[in-house]
Formats: structure tokens, C-alpha cells, sequence
């Protein structure tokens, strides 16, 4: 009896080992294949833009980069991209009642979310413009160049508005735009500041 509770206890033990050692291996494979298709992502955030294999790299020359950035399509602002034709028609038909809402990239497509509750439910006119699209997809209005690396009209429509709403975790907060420091306040508007993410709590002692 004694021998028939060692032998169960061994198989129970093996049953434990093995579900573990089973349950490690399709943990590795499922992250293997995470950073496989973020992997996918990143390769394809640009793609609207055309490719742009060597420039993007860190090592090459701005010069380099600068020069292929001047062979992307142009729309409207200097932006990228057509933008949203019925967004663009009330911003033209309301030139009291304007707001920029600005982000280095509209993380989750909130401020999306909101410039469009705000164009389709008051008079208010709203453009949405940021400086990168989201890698997974989210919808954009206006998509500029950095000023750093091709000019654009980003700054006359600032100047075109009546309130700028900026959503930012730490970009502006710690430079790491490299913009100046008055980039949005200089063209004299009321602003809004709309803070989120992990830096929104470690910063938040701060005026």
C-alpha cells in the first residue's frame, strides 16, 4: 500500500513537471510569435508613405533622410495624407469656431474619436494633426513631417485656430520632440492639455 501511494505521488508529481514544462513552451512560442507580428508592424508603419529602406536607419545622414522625405505626396498643410474631406469643409465654413487637436501620435485613435464627436454633435470645427500614425491602424486626419525634417504648413494652421488641444504623455514634458518650447503657445491660442500614460502619474506634482 505504502509502494502504491509512492508510485501515485511520482505520477503526480510528473503530471506537474510536465504541465509546467508544457505550459512554458507555448508561453515561449505565443511570445515568439508577439514580437513576430510587433516585428510585422513596425516594418509596415510607413508604408503609406511609400519605402523608405536606408533613411529611416539612425546611422545614415539627415541629409538623406531629408531627400526622401521630399519625394512623398503632399496634401493639404504640407500634411500627408487627403485628410477628412467633411472635416476640412467645416473647418473652411467656421473661422471663429476652430480646434487643433495636435499629438505626436494619437496612441488607441482617441483624440480621433473625440475630433470626430466634436465635428459631427457641435459647431465647432476640428482638425486632427499628429506626426506619426499608428503602427496598428488607428484613423488619422492630418500626418506632418516632422519640422526637423522637411517644412510644412503645420504652423498656419495652428495660427488658423481658435483653441489648441494637445494630448501628450511625456514628449513635450522631457524634449524628446525636439521642438521649442513654445512650438504651440507662440500663435497666442487658449490651450488645452490632455495628459495620459505611466508619465501622467509620475509627473503628476508637477504645475
Amino acid at each position: 500500500m505504502k509502494e502504491a501511494r509512492s508510485r501515485r505521488r511520482r505520477r503526480r508529481i510528473r503530471r506537474i513537471i510536465t504541465t509546467r514544462r508544457s505550459l512554458v513552451d507555448e508561453l515561449s512560442r505565443r511570445d515568439e510569435g508577439y514580437e513576430q507580428r510587433i516585428k510585422e508592424l513596425e516594418s509596415d508603419r510607413w508604408s503609406f508613405l511609400g519605402s523608405i529602406p536606408a533613411a529611416t536607419s539612425p546611422r545614415q545622414p539627415l541629409k538623406i533622410l531629408r531627400s526622401e522625405i521630399t519625394k512623398f505626396q503632399r496634401h493639404s498643410y504640407g500634411n500627408y495624407r487627403p485628410g477628412n474631406s467633411v472635416w476640412a469643409a467645416k473647418w473652411e465654413a467656421n473661422p471663429q469656431q476652430r480646434v487643433v487637436m495636435f499629438s505626436r501620435q494619437d496612441t488607441a485613435g482617441s483624440l480621433y474619436k473625440w475630433a470626430d464627436a466634436v465635428n459631427t454633435y457641435t459647431p465647432w470645427a476640428v482638425r486632427l494633426a499628429v506626426f506619426e500614425p499608428h503602427a496598428f491602424g488607428f484613423p488619422t486626419d492630418l500626418v506632418f513631417p516632422h519640422p526637423e525634417y522637411a517644412d510644412s504648413d503645420l504652423e498656419r494652421l495652428l495660427s488658423e485656430s481658435t483653441v489648441i488641444h494637445l494630448k501628450d504623455e511625456s514628449a513635450f514634458l522631457d524634449g524628446k520632440l525636439h521642438l521649442p518650447r513654445d512650438f504651440l503657445s507662440r500663435h497666442g491660442k487658449p490651450m488645452v492639455f490632455t495628459h495620459y500614460g505611466g508619465s501622467s502619474r509620475q509627473y503628476q506634482h508637477l504645475p
